[in-house]
């Protein structure tokens, strides 16, 4: 399969996040892709030996391969964790494999009904999820700051306030700075000294 069709085929897909260079869906079934996309799907994950937990795929379309993602707590979490990533190269048959299980901070998911197509039972629920942690966000920031808050906010944002926090503390007035002592005043009538001496 050349570039130009296996574009065409991920074209077809009906359903997941597409970014500029590769479109993320969850594992799918025979009738979510294309017959010719899902031969090559099993053919690479023949050859690739992901993890068999695997549960998210990433399409890339900026090259023939596959990268076949591990999300251990994809359903219970609601941001999951990375554990592992597989890519396999469709042209060579390179195999690259990344654990990130022991990483401190792995890549983790947001939004994740993006990645579902619309008639999957998880989907309604992920979906709440997203639009209560957008007005949490916006909720959070003051007003001045976030003057055209209505559920648009970006997963970054999202992301760094589920994360953090959900609300900020409220700000204390600042104290009145004290008054300086007043000199003191002196009894004595203060002296106007002589004129200066004209120029001639």
């Amino acid at each position: 399969m050349d570039l130009s069709l296996y574009r065409q085929e991920l074209d077809s897909i009906a359903f997941g996040k597409r970014l500029p260079g590769a479109i993320y869906i969850v594992r799918p079934t025979l009738t979510q892709v294309p017959a010719l996309l899902w031969e090559l799907l099993r053919r690479a994950e023949l050859a690739a030996q992901p993890d068999p937990q695997w549960n998210l795929l990433k399409l890339h379309s900026d090259q023939l391969a596959l990268t076949f993602l591990t999300y251990p707590d994809f359903d219970p979490d609601p941001h999951p964790a990375l554990a592992e990533a597989t890519k396999i190269n469709l042209n060579t048959g390179s195999v690259v494999r990344t654990d990130y299980r022991s990483r401190l901070n792995p890549p983790i998911l947001h939004r994740k009904e993006t990645f579902l197509p619309p008639d999957d039972p998880r989907h309604d629920a992920f979906a709440e999820l997203t639009r209560q942690e957008e007005a949490a966000v916006c909720c959070a920031i003051p007003p001045a700051s976030a003057p055209a808050c209505s559920g648009t906010a970006s997963s970054k944002n999202i992301s760094s306030a589920t994360r953090v926090t959900a609300s900020f503390p409220p700000s204390s007035p600042a104290p009145n700075p004290p008054t300086p002592p007043r000199p003191p005043t002196s009894s004595a009538t203060a002296q106007t000294p002589p004129p200066a001496n004209p120029v001639s």
